[in-house]
């Protein structure tokens, strides 16, 4: 297991992306474009959304669980208490000029992952995403 902090902003993305994409390459796992993806949606969402007008810290944990071959990323914030599990997810059937804007990184990130799962701990985040390895 590796952990990184660092302050959420999105010009940290790839320290992040770097962060995991080191972490796969010692653990020789592939897939690495489908890990970039979901790194940059959740930061960038983070780094947007959870915090007002404040600078403040994510926490990222990398795990591999090898009897389950699974991959294991957590993301730690104390922004504003979001639940991506229960975002609305957009309907993509009707017309993209008569959609609201927004959700469809989710949606992304949740047709990539195998398993999220969201708690609210001491006024923390904690969104855990894992994802088996083919």
């Amino acid at each position: 297991m590796k952990e990184l902090t660092f302050i959420a902003s999105c010009s940290n993305i790839p320290l992040a992306v770097n962060f995991v994409n080191k972490f796969l390459s010692e653990n020789n796992i592939g897939q690495v474009d489908k890990f970039d993806i979901v790194i940059e949606e959740i930061l960038s969402n983070i780094s947007n959304y959870a915090y007002k007008n404040t600078e403040s810290n994510i926490t990222l944990i990398c795990d591999y669980n090898k009897p389950l071959n699974e991959i294991i990323l957590t993301f730690k914030d104390s922004g504003f208490s979001f639940n991506p599990i229960k975002a609305k997810v957009p309907d993509i059937t009707i017309p993209i000029e008569d959609r609201s804007i927004g959700g469809l990184g989710l949606l992304i990130v949740k047709n990539i992952v195998d398993d999220m799962q969201y708690a609210r701990q001491n006024g923390e985040n904690i969104l855990t995403i894992k994802k088996k390895i083919s």
